[in-house]
């Protein structure tokens, strides 16, 4: 669990105070027992 958490891409880049540039979040699965859908909101 916390290998995944550690590779955090860069979501939105902003320059002057302007975003110039965004990434879009990937889903991550995880597969134990059932495979699990991990969306990272608390």
């Amino acid at each position: 669990f916390d290998a995944l958490r550690r590779q955090v891409p860069v979501r939105y880049s902003v320059r002057g105070g302007k975003v110039i540039a965004s990434t879009q979040p990937a889903q991550t699965t995880v597969y134990l027992e059932q495979p699990e859908a991990i969306d990272y909101k608390r």
